[in-house]
């Protein structure tokens, strides 16, 4: 897990810790009704979300482009298997 030193903080460090605090929500939810993996996107253009995505255990199974503002915004598809630690 990412080390924030609260006397540097920047936005993009609140981002990726509450990134990464949803997706520790959804994986509790989705154990406690049974789902056998879990599923999420994020904007592709992001090699540090790619990245902690990947030390938690996600795999990424496909692109896509979506749409942001008007803009089309490449997306990325990660699945982890609930067995798997991380």
């Amino acid at each position: 897990m990412p080390r924030f030193d609260l006397r540097t903080v920047t936005p993009d460090d609140v981002a990726t810790l509450l990134t990464l605090m949803d997706s520790v929500h959804a994986w509790l939810i989705a154990r406690a009704h049974g789902a056998p993996a879990l599923a999420l996107d994020h904007w592709a253009g992001s090699p540090e979300l790619g990245r902690l995505y990947g030390e938690h255990g996600y795999v990424k199974v496909s692109e896509y482009t979506g749409e942001q503002d008007g803009k089309p915004v490449r997306n990325a598809v990660r699945v982890r298997f609930l067995g798997t630690p991380g």
